[in-house]
């Protein structure tokens, strides 16, 4: 399924030219999801998601991978 996180943020506002983040993953029972997010919603929801998302590659052990 795809799912897009301003649905989820409560997005109303956009700034321009901000970059968009991409995630895919499969289950177990082999469902793929994918979700986008576009890091210029104004929201509070979608900030706190702007945080994780810088931290991501520390929490999970990518940082090397990631420009």
């Amino acid at each position: 399924s795809d799912v897009c996180s301003s649905d989820l943020t409560g997005c109303v506002q956009t700034a321009t030219d901000q970059p968009s983040a991409y995630f895919w993953w499969k289950r177990p029972d082999g469902s793929v999801t994918r979700l986008s997010h576009y890091q210029g919603c104004i929201s509070p929801a979608n900030a706190e998601l702007n945080k994780l998302i810088e931290k991501l590659p520390t929490l999970i052990g990518i940082e090397d991978l990631v420009r």
